[in-house]
Parts: C-alpha cells; sequence; structure tokens
C-alpha cells in the first residue's frame, strides 16, 4: 500500500458559521504545505485522492503518487521523508515560529490562509506509513491558532524589514544540504554561536560549490568556510548568507611526539609546576 496521510477537520460549533470553501481551502492549503516542506524532492510526489468523507468530522484521505516515472525514485521513502519534514514544521509553527520552509511569500500566505484564528477548527493530520509502526498524528487544535497568528506577524515583520548585510565569511560545521525558499543552499551549525544558519548558494556558483562538496562531507558532519554576503536579523544574529564560495576545513595531521615538550615545567616537578601556577609565581 501506498504512503499515506488522513486529515480529519472538525468545524466547531454550528454558530461559527464556516462556509464549505473556508473548510475544504483549509483542507488544500495543508496539502500545498505538505508540498513544500523544504526538500529538494518535493516536486517528485503528489498526493492522490482517495476518499471524502462528507460526516463531521470532514474526513480525507490521499496517498502518494509519482508525478512522473523514475525507476531510480523511491516513492514511498521519498512519502515518508516529506511527511516527517511536514510533521516538523507543524510542531515549531505550533511553538512560536515559522519553520524556513515556509517563510516564502506564497508559503506565509499558505500558512497564514491554513490556520487563520479567525476560522478556529480541530485538525486532526494522521500520518499513515506502510510499515508495522503506528502513524504519527499531528494536530492543530483553536488554542494553537492564537501562537501561530503571533508567529506570522513576526515572519511577517522580518520580511518587511530591510536586512543588514555585509561582504564576510562564516565557519561550522555541515549539517544538511537542501533547498532555502526554492534556492540550492546548505545548512550548517555556525562555529561561534551554535545557531543553524542556512547558506544560499546562487546560480552563477552551483557548480563550484558542487564541486567542492559532496555527500559524504554532510555526513561526515564537516567543518565548512562560508564566504558571501552576511544577511543579520534584528537582532544581529546570522539569518542568511548568499554564498560565493564553499570550501572543506581540512585538519591537519599531528603526531603526538610534536605535542611533547620535555621542558614545559622548566625542571621543577609536576606538583611545583602547579603550585607556582596557583600562587602566579610562574616565571
Amino acid at each position: 500500500m501506498a504512503e499515506r496521510v488522513v486529515i480529519s477537520v472538525d468545524p466547531g460549533a454550528v454558530d461559527l458559521n464556516l462556509k464549505v470553501q473556508d473548510v475544504f481551502g483549509h483542507v488544500l492549503d495543508l496539502f500545498d504545505l505538505l508540498g513544500h516542506s523544504g526538500e529538494a524532492t518535493d516536486d517528485a510526489i503528489a498526493w492522490r485522492l482517495v476518499s471524502v468523507s462528507m460526516n463531521s468530522p470532514l474526513l480525507v484521505v490521499a496517498e502518494a503518487i509519482a508525478t512522473r516515472p523514475s525507476p531510480s525514485l523511491d516513492i514511498d521513502n521519498l512519502a515518508r521523508s516529506q511527511k516527517s519534514r511536514f510533521a516538523r514544521n507543524v510542531s515549531e509553527l505550533k511553538r512560536g515560529r515559522v519553520p524556513d520552509a515556509w517563510r516564502g511569500a506564497r508559503e506565509v500566505k499558505r500558512v497564514s490562509r491554513a490556520f487563520n484564528a479567525e476560522q478556529p477548527t480541530t485538525t486532526r493530520m494522521q500520518l499513515e506509513t506502510t510499515g508495522a509502526e503506528a502513524p504519527s498524528v499531528v494536530e492543530v487544535t483553536p488554542a494553537d491558532l492564537s501562537v501561530v497568528a503571533t508567529a506570522l506577524e513576526t515572519a511577517i515583520a522580518e520580511a518587511t524589514v530591510k536586512p543588514k548585510e555585509q561582504v564576510g565569511s562564516i565557519e561550522g560545521q555541515l549539517l544538511e544540504v537542501g533547498f532555502y525558499y526554492n534556492n540550492p543552499a546548505i545548512k550548517l551549525k555556525e562555529r561561534k554561536s551554535r545557531a543553524e544558519v542556512w547558506c544560499i548558494v546562487t546560480e552563477a556558483h552551483r557548480q563550484e560549490v558542487a564541486s567542492e562538496t559532496n555527500f559524504e562531507d554532510v555526513w561526515a558532519g564537516r567543518r565548512v568556510l562560508v564566504e558571501g554576503i552576511i544577511v543579520y536579523d534584528r537582532g544581529g544574529g546570522i539569518s542568511r548568507v548568499v554564498a560565493d564560495s564553499i570550501h572543506i576545513v581540512k585538519g591537519a595531521q599531528v603526531q603526538p611526539d610534536a605535542l611533547h615538550d620535555p621542558d614545559i615545567t622548566s625542571g621543577l616537578t609536576p606538583a611545583e609546576y602547579l603550585e607556582r601556577f596557583r600562587e602566579g609565581t610562574l616565571g
């Protein structure tokens, strides 16, 4: 059986007067967000309608299909990955932050429509898998919608403020290769702040960057040096980098003998050396 998603929508109290268009539009926006979860393979998958139940709550069942024939693509595996990313994005949204994959202008509009506080519904998304494990469940209640609204206000405000930019470089651990606002990018953990930063690879430098890095670098979590335009957020933290070049930082091999210094204590015993160190009398 193909990978499935089951979405149920409880429209709440009758006096809310939710229109049919509102509820079905809500479901469509959820599937659009599912298909924009920040993965390079998002466009390889579509969600085929399996069934619709009009009883309350509204129940929609869909399953993953390939958008184009390709024997090299494992659609079930890609669908599981997309659903997992979607669940994390919704979880981040419920914690009060719009995830990076949904910060594009169109995605923010979809989030705003899908989780509209003026049209409170309880939405339950059951992400079924073909394996033996139990399906994961993502639920958004009316109580979550005010948190989402605040997150959206912050994201929109950040988008309208011109960020500070400067040419420079950052260094960090390579975490992920993917897309940021539909642009090829890498994510790294910045060395000083330990913040996760997306580094966008421009079209002009894509081939150069691709030749410098590979999947083994990601799996090994290697250190990278990224040069380009550093974009800062309103708080002064690094928001993203538009990369001109990305280089793997190769550590030097040092032999233990090279670190050994028999005269480090200047003839003092270890106890005498530590005593003078504590007293601050080392010459």
